[in-house]
């Protein structure tokens, strides 16, 4: 019998600075997600760990709940576990980290398709997907106008950084870092 093994679409997030679990001020709140991105049927839809994620208010369940990506008049944040890991499932709640925070993240989830490596060099504002956008999630680099998540840091001057050679467990292994800095304000 072949057991075969389990490779995941990104690596998983890393806080690099700024976060300790134990601390009740870090900024973090846990919300389920919405049931369309946690669903173990549809692997396309799910939140995984590293991806922008927002609170949006779900009248019909009275609570709020994570969607991937920017949602209007939302604080964005970052997941720090995947929607469908078996802590997450058992106590309904998706730990989230806030871009608002001083922090130091390390994500594979950036802007797959518009950018693999040129403009990603420190000082760079990331900006993410709305929540509406077919790659809600996703971190990119922010236009004119667009609200600043974050701003690149950690010597990315050659692009984004390859983690093939301490990461063998995903199938795409670039990652971007970056200091997260929302305040509301928009990229100039």
């Amino acid at each position: 019998m072949t057991i075969g093994t389990y490779q995941r679409p990104r690596p998983v997030v890393r806080v690099m600075r700024g976060y300790n679990p134990q601390e009740p001020t870090t900024r973090m709140q846990r919300v389920p997600a919405q049931a369309a991105f946690s669903d173990p049927t549809n692997t396309a839809t799910q939140v995984r760990s590293g991806m922008v994620i927002s609170k949006v208010w779900n009248g019909t369940l009275s609570r709020y709940e994570w969607t991937k990506g920017l949602a209007t008049g939302a604080e964005p944040f970052i997941a720090l576990e995947d929607a469908l890991e078996k802590s997450v499932r058992a106590s309904s709640q998706l730990p989230g980290l806030s871009c608002s925070g001083q922090f130091t993240i390390q994500s594979g989830y950036f802007d797959s398709v518009g950018n693999t490596s040129g403009g990603v060099s420190d000082g760079v504002y990331l900006s993410a997907f709305a929540n509406t956008h077919a790659q809600a999630g996703e971190l990119k680099i922010a236009a004119t106008g667009e609200r600043i998540v974050g701003e690149v840091t950690d010597n990315h001057h050659a692009g984004l950084a390859d983690q093939t050679a301490v990461n063998s467990n995903a199938v795409v292994c670039t990652v971007v870092t970056f200091n997260t800095m929302f305040t509301g304000g928009v990229a100039p």
